[in-house]
């Protein structure tokens, strides 16, 4: 079960969860992981963007959004929250699950 926990615009925490994740995410990780490899030009805004959204995607509930991953994680543990799900996504299970126990005890 993939997990990624938002602050609302009340300050409350929600968690959101994700069971299934298609096997088409993969490749989309894999695809976004060759764009950001290969062009040079993007910025590292850009390139924090493309993984936000992608995160964002993964989560079948539409109140998960870049917008909301933006504004309802706390800026010290955004890179570890999006490189752990990203890293559970792309079958790096045990990576990813000590990403997300770091960020948790934070």
């Amino acid at each position: 079960m993939l997990r990624i926990e938002l602050l609302n615009q009340k300050g409350e925490k929600v968690v959101y969860e994700q069971g299934f994740i298609s096997s088409r995410k993969v490749r989309e990780a894999l695809a976004l992981q060759d764009e950001m490899d290969k062009n040079e030009n993007l910025s590292e805004a850009e390139r924090l963007d493309k993984m936000v959204m992608f995160v964002a995607d993964v989560f079948s509930d539409e109140k998960v959004t870049m917008d909301s991953i933006y504004d309802g994680i706390d800026a010290r543990k955004l890179m570890r929250t999006i490189e752990g799900i990203m890293d559970i996504v792309m079958g790096n299970e045990e990576e990813g699950l000590k990403e997300v126990a770091l960020k948790a005890q934070e």
